[in-house]
Formats: C-alpha cells, structure tokens, sequence
C-alpha cells in the first residue's frame, strides 16, 4: 500500500519533471487535488521529542507508556497518542520489529518475584521479573547486577554478563570485529557504563 505522502511526492515528480498539469497527475495516481495539497496542521514538537530521546536514553528499560508518565509528572501538556507517535518516529519501539518479544507472569510468578524482592532489598522489580522468566524458561540471564547475579547463582539460573555476550556474537560471526569493536568503545564511552573498565579495555584492544 503507498501512503499519501509518497503519492503526493510522485505527483510532484510527474509535474515537474515530465510537464504534467496538476489534474492529469493527480488521476493518473488516483488522489484528489485536495488530498494532493494537503498539509498537516501537527505541531513540530521539536522540544517534546526531543526530551523523549532524553528519557528514553537515561531510562533504557522504559517504553512510551512509562515516558509519558514521567512526560505528565513533569508538567508536558501531552497525551499518550502524541507520546507513541513521538516515540515511534524517532525509532524507539524499532526493538520490537526486530524481534523482541514482551513475555508475561502469572499470579504465581509475580508471587515469586515479589520474594525476591523481600530477599534481596537491592533488586528493582523488572530484575526479580527477569529472574522469574529466566528460572521459567530455563533461559540464560543478561546481568552485571551483582545482587542480581548472586541470587540467579542461588536459584540455578545461569548469568552471564554484556561482554559475554559479545564473545558469543563474535562465535556465531553474527557481527564484524569492527562493528564489535565500535560497540565496545559506545560502552566504554556511555556515562553510565557500569561494566569494569579494565575488562572493557581489554576486549577491546583483542579486536584492534
């Protein structure tokens, strides 16, 4: 299916380009005239997304639903359906189309994570939901949380860390040693890398 857009976009080529009047190009295309001058009326909300990007930065875990509470909390006129707009048009939700997948707990896994979180004080709610998902599905744990990964030792479940992963990726040659590499020193320059330096240096000069 062609959007409006794209069809205003080749009316405009056939007129310029091939000498075509405004009508003859507008049937040939199937849109009225009309539709052909149509300009959105929505504001640019330059200072709006651009605060999203901010959020969505320093809070990686949040999707356009949280952002838009914290948009709210901090005094943006905005309602939810500009939010999502915002947030898609600047590649934010890409991660789902990629792939993705949003997992759920029943009652009882909330339950469980909600132990965990009485056991250790130090995790936050989405890390004793990974937890329970990871035990439920015997999957492998993405962590450098040391809270995290004690207690994923307690309960069996295997974690490993971010530069494990990139060992694997480099196994299975699913990336270039420069767009490792590259990934490496986005990690080693982000102010809230967390990883140890040392270890980051390290993987990092192996693939120079």
């Amino acid at each position: 299916m062609v959007s409006p857009q794209a069809k205003r976009e080749a009316v405009t080529v056939l007129m310029t380009e091939r000498g075509f009047g405004v009508t003859r190009a507008c049937g040939l295309l199937r849109i009225s005239r009309s539709l052909y001058r149509y300009r959105s009326c929505r504001p640019a909300c330059a200072s709006l997304r651009s605060r999203i990007e901010e959020i969505a930065a320093l809070k990686r875990r949040y999707g356009y639903r949280r952002i838009h509470i914290l948009l709210r909390r901090e005094g943006w006129r905005v309602n939810r359906k500009l939010t999502y707009r915002l947030y898609r048009e600047a590649g934010l939700g890409e991660l789902l189309t990629l792939g993705l997948r949003v997992e759920s707990l029943t009652d009882e896994g909330v339950a469980q994570a909600q132990g965990y979180l009485l056991r250790q004080s130090r995790l936050t709610v989405p890390d004793s939901f990974a937890l329970c998902l990871a035990q439920r599905n015997r999957w492998v744990l993405l962590s450098g949380d040391g809270a995290l990964r004690a207690l994923a030792e307690a309960e069996g479940v295997t974690c490993h860390g971010v530069l494990w992963l990139i060992d694997k990726i480099e196994a299975e040659n699913a990336a270039t040693t420069r767009q490792l590499r590259d990934g490496l020193q986005g990690l080693a320059n982000h102010p809230r890398c967390r990883l140890p330096m040392d270890e980051v240096t390290t993987a990092y000069s192996e693939r120079s």
